[in-house]
């Protein structure tokens, strides 16, 4: 009985342990807010590193993101990720500065954003990796309410943990 409760939990930890690795990642994140207050594009760059459940990102070669990583489905390529409390505060105060930049004028977020899809995927050799984000924010100035977009798509090479 001993052993079966090890496979077990083997088998069920193993999707987990496959997902350790990492890579330099980078691509372009688009914001679009409205009204009024047009669009955006910035080159970005992730290095990104995920151990046992959660990940961890340098942005930028100072601003630091982590979270957790859960494999979504059999493979141990595909990962739905979220940000821990924290980072998603970070996440939200660069949006509301992206837009006060894009609004001319301070813009407050009336509620947390909402990321509607953060995953990370590799390819079948798993030596390339996407990362894809869409959000969406609801924010405030003194010309009104308004709501923005984010969709960031990076990508780059990856490197199993040995």
């Amino acid at each position: 009985m001993r052993w079966l409760s090890i496979l077990l939990l083997l088998a069920i930890s193993a999707p987990a342990l496959a997902q350790d690795g990492g890579g330099t990642l980078s691509g372009t994140a688009r914001a679009k807010v409205k009204p009024d207050c047009g669009k955006d594009r910035l080159a970005v760059a992730w290095v990104f590193q995920s151990t046992a459940g959660s990940w961890t990102a340098t942005v930028g070669g100072s601003a630091s993101l982590a979270g957790t990583a859960v494999v979504a489905g059999n493979s141990g390529k595909n990962w739905n990720l979220a940000f821990d409390a924290m980072s998603k505060t970070s996440f939200d105060q660069a949006l509301a500065a992206w837009a006060t930049d894009l609004c001319e004028t301070p813009v407050t977020l009336s509620q947390p954003s909402s990321i509607t899809h953060f995953n990370l995927k590799l390819n079948k050799r798993r030596t390339r990796a996407k990362l894809t984000m869409f959000a969406t924010g609801h924010g405030t100035t003194i010309a009104g309410a308004g709501t923005g977009k984010l969709k960031t798509i990076l990508r780059g090479p990856w490197q199993d943990a040995p």
